[in-house]
């Protein structure tokens, strides 16, 4: 009687090795980065209803927020130390008493533990761990970064508000791990950058002020990987949901 052997031959098994490697290789991918969009849009939304709220108590001792005179104004040098001095003011006096947090004024990125800069998608850099911010840390581990808004001056007054939702352990990069809030001097409120109806828009290379956000404006911005400042709006009118083309997760 002739016996078959039904072994592997020793390719054969190399060979199923490798798919089963590849397949959980793709697998474990996946998982990662559906845990991952969750993470971020989990705190994405954490973020702002933090925000929200903090804005909110604020305005219950001090009155509503169109009234509050002490805030970054427009034309102001951001770089100033009075445009400095007001937005620790603005910290200390409208968010620190309403939040669960840890605060240190104007300290370097690399003092606040980072190992890398913040970073646009396209991979330029927007601030070296070197350059100084002030920095709120709460107790979820969501980093805040309050600033005199827009670039080299306030063009339309207020307070930007850098998140860095998974604490400094990086990327660092803007839409990937880091996104946008404003305290807007003109209207008085809270929104995503680039927030639909949120006061006016302006142009930061003129400084002239330019049409209401739309979906389409906001969505062009957060895919343009030399910016991306949008994509919490995107986000956030997307239900708090990524969308399934977003390039950066």
């Amino acid at each position: 009687m002739k016996i078959i052997n039904h072994a592997f031959s020793l390719a054969e098994a190399l060979i199923t090795i490798a798919l089963i490697g590849i397949v959980a290789t793709i697998v474990i991918g996946n998982i990662v980065s559906k845990n991952t969009k969750h993470m971020i849009k989990t705190r994405l939304r954490q973020t702002d209803t933090i925000l929200t709220q903090v804005f909110k108590r604020a305005e219950v001792y001090y009155g509503d927020a169109s009234s509050w005179s002490d805030i970054p104004s427009s034309g102001m040098n951001k770089y100033s130390n009075a445009a400095k001095n007001q937005t620790i003011n603005f910290i200390q006096k409208y968010m620190l008493p309403y939040m669960k947090a840890e605060f240190k004024a104007d300290i370097s990125y690399s003092n606040m533990g980072y190992k890398t800069g913040i970073k646009y998608p396209n991979g330029s850099l927007l601030y070296s761990v070197t350059e100084t911010r002030n920095f709120i840390r709460l107790d979820n581990g969501i980093i805040l970064m309050p600033y005199a808004a827009s670039s080299g001056t306030v063009t339309n007054g207020g307070i930007s508000i850098m998140a860095d939702v998974n604490g400094h352990k990086g990327p660092n990069i803007i839409g990937t791990d880091i996104f946008y809030w404003q305290f807007n001097s003109s209207s008085k409120k809270l929104g995503t950058m680039q927030e639909i109806g949120f006061g006016t828009r302006y142009n930061l290379t003129t400084g002239l002020p330019t049409e209401y956000s739309t979906l389409q404006t906001i969505k062009e911005n957060c895919y343009d990987k030399a910016n991306a400042l949008s994509c919490s709006s995107l986000i956030k009118y997307n239900n708090w949901e990524i969308p399934d083309d977003y390039p950066y997760l």
